[in-house]
């Protein structure tokens, strides 16, 4: 049965394949689009826009770094290095949700290990072509 009422972040989470990311804090789903000015004389001093390509899409990742997570930095690390594109999920894994998926380039990989604090990570994905919306 879907989720109704507003929901809760905690159930949210991003998977990698199958595998869903490891001790993750936060992650985000980033949407936009370029515009394309179509005024003209005619729009007086007013500007008319129209949507332009899709840019910007991302997945974002903030998690603790643990040498034996499911997946985590590493298999990030692995897939910048090597250049592969894998496919990322976004889902609360409730039956009867919503779910985002796409192709993804790992962009960003960032490991933060600061004095007195958790080791953690931060990973941007960008999307790469088209998002596929389902339900679980």
């Amino acid at each position: 049965m879907a989720s109704t009422g507003i929901g809760i972040g905690t159930i949210i989470k991003l998977y990698l394949g199958s595998t869903a990311v490891t001790h993750n804090r936060v992650v985000s789903f980033n949407l936009s689009r370029d515009t394309i000015d179509i005024s003209t004389k005619d729009s007086g001093s007013d500007q008319d826009l129209e949507y332009g390509r899709a840019t910007g899409r991302t997945f974002n990742v903030e998690s603790l770094f643990a040498e034996d997570a499911a997946y985590g930095f590493e298999d990030f690390f692995d897939a910048i290095e090597a250049g592969t594109k894998p496919t990322a999920l976004w889902s609360s894994g409730v039956s009867g949700d919503k779910s985002y998926s796409a192709t993804v380039l790992v962009t960003n990989l960032v490991n933060n290990a600061a004095d007195q604090e958790a080791n953690g990570f931060t990973c941007t994905l960008a999307i790469t072509g088209a998002i596929t919306k389902g339900t679980i």
